[in-house]
């Protein structure tokens, strides 16, 4: 992928969704799996990059972060950082997201971004699931 939102003049929620389902897409064509309540990668400081995590499930955001990673200008061990500088968004965003995403109890004002989350963790495949618990 090659656009952020460094890149882009305007960022909507309609280009937001569409960077975070083609992250996934480019995870799971990677061998990822997506799925809830983790985040599933770490930061590796030797080499200034974040890597899957040995079991290869990932959330969504995640997901962009490993996908957007090679287009940021300097990375550090801050995933929220990194986010908002990609989505365009505050920190509520993310937060309302994450809520919706893991199926959490809305509590932040923005509903789009929570809805999103909703939306495609129904797309987690129950299998992701299990392996975690495992």
């Amino acid at each position: 992928m090659t656009t952020t939102s460094s890149a882009i003049v305007e960022m909507d929620d309609n280009k937001r969704e569409e960077l975070i389902r083609a992250a996934i897409k480019t995870a799971e064509a990677n061998g990822i799996t997506l799925t809830k309540s983790t985040w599933g990668i770490d930061f590796v400081k030797s080499k200034e990059r974040w890597a899957a995590q040995k079991s290869k499930c990932c959330c969504a955001l995640s997901c962009l972060l490993l996908a957007e990673q090679d287009n940021l200008k300097k990375i550090i061990n801050w995933k929220s950082f990194h986010l908002e500088t990609i989505l365009d968004v505050d920190h509520k965003w993310l937060v309302s997201f994450q809520a919706g995403f893991d199926g959490h109890p809305k509590f932040e004002d923005n509903s789009y971004a929570y809805e999103l989350g909703a939306l495609i963790a129904g797309e987690v495949k129950p299998a992701a699931q299990q392996q975690l618990s495992i």
